[in-house]
């Protein structure tokens, strides 16, 4: 056998498939296509196949093509389940309709995109409105952010008041046999319908899987709004989300559901940053264990973070900022870095946890968590002690309490870091650029200013606004712009540096 000619052969069937696969992608791609939605009672079109905005569909068909992009207009629509076959990485993308980004101009009218695309959760037991039983969407509002629900480009609320309520569902209960992976959630408002009589569990996002190997990761959850929630955030066995620059408005609590902003359980490698939280109750973020055995919640990143409360003494009702949410298990909150938050107005007191609240380490050594560079003002009890639970489970320093009382750590009244800044008398108005009117940046001069720990790692480069850190870095969510510092655009930009 001629060798050198048998191997040539080989060398050519392997570049011709080559080849056919390139092009496959490539005439995939091609094929990809832009549908119209348009709710009839908005566009007044009859409903067609979705090529123009003047043939728009009417709803969300059965099913979606991988690579296309939906564009939905203005109007009320109904809830959805996402369960299209993967097929590779393929991304599904869902777009809010703007006059920037709409598609064909075929049939468009501007007032029908100016508004918001409103999915209504329904159900019998349980209101449910997106719900993903398959992986690699994009859910894109493309406009809004702040406290006002109604600049969202999506919103998803439940259809009555009188259920509990799982408004996006990564995946929802009853779907939790489902692997979930590279989904993208951004500019939705997401509106539960608050206490009503404390009987019914209210989710903004809801993600629950059975088993460890079915494990969500791949989650980004960013430039979002909630509110009305006893739970907002609920994470059940994930890995590698990140949840950032995101409006968390007041949560609540009851006996029968039990209230934070943000819990999760057997979930690591968690990022949570540049969030701002509003009037929250028990915690902003916690973990559990949900009966499993053993180490769990690992490495969750906590920073740039922004939580404001009413100042009022127990009004915001907080065990802790972050921690183990049932004190009783162990090994409930290990290797997290808690750096570069700001606390405004907050009351600790009502547990005595405190800001950080790890609870019972078996090793401390190895699974202690850290706190650097946070900026409290006009606090109450923002203790690091680890209360009654295992000592040094927190190493902290270079933290600013000011205008704060009740600064515990270890075994007095003064807070024991070698360089950390205690100072009740400081006016707002000598730290703040506009307390008033909550611009929580700092001011000229304002002591925070180049006094944080420096080689925290390039993951916290960048501040709460996307402005890159100085050498000696500032005390608390923002950098000070000073005249040598790069500066980032007007509005936070939700980069991060890995």
């Amino acid at each position: 056998m001629n060798f050198q000619f048998y191997n040539f052969t080989i060398f050519k069937r392997i570049i011709s498939c080559l080849v056919f696969f390139v092009g496959f992608l490539l005439w995939g791609n091609a094929m990809a296509a832009n549908i119209h939605i348009c709710d009839i009672a908005v566009c007044g079109q009859t409903p067609g196949d979705g090529s123009t905005w003047s043939n728009a569909l009417d709803d969300l068909p059965a099913s979606l093509v991988r690579g296309n992009t939906y564009y939905i207009a203005d109007g009320n629509y109904a809830s959805y389940v996402f369960d299209d076959a993967e097929s590779g990485e393929l991304v599904i993308t869902i777009k809010k309709s703007t006059a920037a980004d709409h598609g064909t101009e075929t049939g468009y009218v501007s007032t029908d995109h100016n508004g918001q695309a409103i999915f209504t959760a329904s159900g019998e037991t349980y209101l449910q409105g997106l719900n993903f039983r398959t992986g690699y969407y994009t859910i894109d509002g493309q406009v809004g952010s702040g406290s006002d629900y109604s600049t969202y480009g999506f919103k998803v609320v439940p259809a009555d008041s009188t259920h509990s309520e799982q408004l996006i569902g990564i995946p929802n209960l009853g779907s939790s046999s489902y692997q979930i992976d590279n989904i993208i959630i951004s500019h939705v408002a997401m509106v539960n319908s608050g206490i009503g009589d404390g009987t019914k569990t209210r989710s903004g996002i809801y993600s629950l899987v059975s088993d460890i190997s079915l494990a969500s990761h791949t989650i980004t959850i960013s430039n979002n709004y909630f509110s009305g929630g006893h739970t907002n955030i609920m994470i059940i066995r994930g890995h590698d989300w990140t949840v950032r620059d995101n409006y968390f408005a007041d949560n609540w609590s009851s006996a029968d559901a039990h209230g934070q902003q943000i819990t999760a359980g057997i979930s690591d490698d968690l990022t949570f940053s540049g969030n701002t939280f509003f009037n929250s109750t028990v915690y902003a973020i916690s973990a559990h264990r949900y009966s499993e055995t053993g180490k769990l919640n690992y490495r969750w990143l906590i920073y740039n973070n922004i939580m404001i409360g009413s100042g009022e003494s127990n009004e915001t009702d907080l065990n802790a900022f972050v921690g183990n949410s049932t004190s009783s298990e162990t090994d409930n909150v290990l290797q997290w870095q808690v750096h570069h938050n700001t606390m405004i107005n907050v009351d600790f007191t009502n547990a005595s946890t405190g800001f950080v609240f790890p609870g019972t380490l078996s090793d401390v050594a190895t699974d202690k968590s850290y706190a650097y560079n946070n900026l409290f003002y006009n606090c109450v009890g923002p203790r690091m002690d680890n209360l009654t639970k295992t000592e040094g489970a927190v190493v902290h320093d270079y933290n600013s309490y000011l205008a704060s009382t009740g600064t515990y750590s270890g075994n007095g009244t003064v807070v024991a870091e070698t360089n950390g800044q205690v100072d009740t008398d400081a006016l707002a108005t000598d730290i703040f650029t506009d307390y008033a009117n909550e611009d929580y940046s700092l001011k000229i001069g304002a002591l925070p200013i180049n006094n944080g720990k420096t080689d925290l790692g390039a993951t916290y480069a960048l501040d709460y606004a996307g402005t890159e850190r100085g050498a000696s870095p500032d005390i608390g969510a923002y950098e000070y712009v000073g005249t040598s510092d790069v500066v980032a655009p007007a509005t936070p930009t939700g980069l991060s540096v890995t």
